[in-house]
């Protein structure tokens, strides 16, 4: 539901997808994961989150990145930061589309000369709807872990999996098993590293 000082969720997220087609996108979103993810714990806790695209938002940038033929050609630095800059414009802008629907309605409350009984009875019919969900679905944090996810998708993914094979190459058993493998990998090396000395 947009309203007239908003862009559709559908609009903004194409524009979106236009740029993870872009050729040298891949080394943008790497740089993304990199900015947004990988932070110094001494700098943690000055750092500005709602500047950052949250692993929601990466997360779709990775999967509208996969949906054509993945093409590396290396992005110039003017391309990359233009990328970058385009890229949190439209995902604030997207937010913003996420947020119209509540803040309109609420707006409307403060307006209407409701009564009691009028308020109740729109309340919850209100918020069932799918517009204030929305939101907090896609922004909220996770309470799952990363094992929760990969058990899931092997059933998730379970009536997509021959048309995900046929045209994209690779089964979901198999992206399951390489993702254990890499976290594996990952934790291995954690426990590898030698703790920094205390001052």
């Amino acid at each position: 539901m947009a309203t007239s000082a908003h862009r559709s969720k559908q609009h903004i997220i194409q524009d979106i997808e236009a740029i993870t087609h872009q050729p040298d996108f891949l080394y943008t979103l790497a740089f993304l994961y990199y900015r947004d993810f990988f932070v110094d714990p001494e700098e943690a806790g000055g750092k500005n989150w709602h500047e950052s695209l949250s692993y929601q938002e990466v997360g779709l940038l990775s999967g509208l990145l996969v949906k054509h033929t993945l093409r590396i050609v290396h992005p110039s630095a003017e391309a990359a930061e233009h990328q970058i800059l385009k890229i949190d414009a439209l995902f604030q802008e997207l937010h913003d589309a996420y947020n119209a629907p509540m803040i309109e309605f609420f707006k409307s409350r403060t307006t209407a000369a409701l009564t009691s009984q009028d308020r109740a009875q729109q309340s919850p019919n209100t918020y069932g709807v799918g517009d204030f969900f929305a939101e907090g679905i896609f922004y909220a944090g996770s309470g799952s872990y990363d094992f929760q996810y990969l058990e899931l998708a092997a059933k998730r993914y379970k009536s997509d999996a021959q048309w995900i094979f046929q045209h994209r190459g690779f089964s979901i058993d198999d992206a399951c098993a390489i993702a254990r493998q890499l976290k594996c990998r990952i934790e291995a090396r954690s426990q590898g590293l030698t703790p920094p000395q205390s001052f």
